[in-house]
């Protein structure tokens, strides 16, 4: 198999948008707003029965810290961690080959072994590959040079990683 060379450097909404992948992923998003919508009723139930309103005020402000969380996963941490480092602005020469990656930047020149990465979580703007639980390396699909291209790196890693879960 050829190796698949990738340069390009992050913007700001690619960064963005892999990180709310991995926000949904690591957050079960789908769980969290079901826990503040039950949590909200529940308070709403509580307000209409006698002598428990302290309870369903308890309940709304649950249901408000949970919103101000999840609305600071995913609205104000991806921007900010982008920001905070300039690394994220280099420009990035990968080669995928069958066995290693090579990793260049103006600060970094490196061999990576396949194996350092335990998992990878694809959708249709990213392919966020995993090494340790929340360390990742992030694949824009708007660098590849053509759907042959990115076949070819979709089928490279599913030989390479373990576990990839892909999102809709």
């Amino acid at each position: 198999m050829e190796p698949v060379r990738l340069t390009f450097r992050y913007t700001e909404r690619d960064f963005v948008r892999a990180y709310r992948l991995h926000f949904r992923h690591k957050l079960r998003l789908k769980t969290d707003i079901a826990v503040v919508t039950a949590v909200t009723l529940f308070g709403g139930f509580l307000w209409n029965s006698s002598g428990v309103r302290d309870y369903a005020i308890v309940m709304f402000c649950c249901s408000a810290i949970l919103v101000g969380l999840l609305f600071t996963a995913f609205v104000i941490v991806p921007p900010r961690l982008y920001q905070r480092e300039p690394k994220h602005r280099d420009e990035y020469s990968l080669v995928f080959a069958s066995d290693r990656i090579q990793f260049h930047t103006i600060h970094i020149d490196s061999n990576i072994e396949w194996e350092l990465y335990t998992h990878a979580i694809v959708d249709a703007n990213s392919y966020n590959l995993y090494y340790g639980s929340s360390s990742l390396s992030i694949i824009p699909t708007r660098v590849f040079e053509s759907s042959e291209q990115r076949n070819s790196f979709d089928q490279l890693i599913s030989q390479k990683i373990p576990k990839i879960s892909r999102k809709s």
